[in-house]
């Protein structure tokens, strides 16, 4: 369609207004119609245009607010997460000092326990061999003893057999 200037439609409504209601004076009238609802839908599409021009620097202005916050928060967030970061590896090199320090120490009484085990073998030894000789000895002992008694009943005179009654 093409378009009429302002003048076209001033025109083409006077001719509406004035003239019987003939064919020409029918089309012309569709024709005003037409203009009309396109003078209508043109001004609805710039005031629609301009709403969303408008709502769209408002909406503008709310995102880059709120990617702002979005932005402070993460940094905020950011912060915190180094801060635990670093106090975990403080607690990390604290722990893996401890068990450093209780491995050592539990080596240490392992070497010790071995050591002590090691003298109480040794002595035990030392014990097992000093009762063999003195077992040895207590046997020898006894057969001097039994040796030396035959020797004194031999020695004693011998009795002759007791009277009933007498002492």
């Amino acid at each position: 369609m093409i378009p009429l200037s302002s003048e076209q439609t001033t025109a083409i409504r006077g001719q509406a207004a004035a003239g019987p209601a003939t064919a020409a004076n029918a089309a012309d009238a569709l024709a005003l119609q037409i203009l009309q609802l396109r003078e209508e839908v043109e001004a609805k599409f710039s005031a629609t245009r301009r709403e969303v021009r408008e709502n769209g620097e408002e909406t503008r202005r709310e995102i880059r607010t709120l990617h702002e916050e979005v932005v402070r928060r993460l940094d905020i967030l950011g912060q915190a997460g180094a801060e635990t970061r670093r106090e975990m590896h403080a607690l990390q090199t604290e722990v893996t000092t401890r068990v450093d320090a209780a491995a050592e120490t539990h080596q240490q009484t392992r070497r010790e326990i071995h050591t002590l085990t090691q003298q109480a073998i040794r002595r035990l030894d030392i014990l097992a061999e000093v009762n063999e000789d003195t077992c040895r000895q207590m046997r020898v002992l006894h057969e001097d003893l039994l040796g030396r008694l035959a020797l004194l009943h031999d020695a004693l005179p011998k009795r002759k057999a007791a009277i009933p009654g007498r002492p």
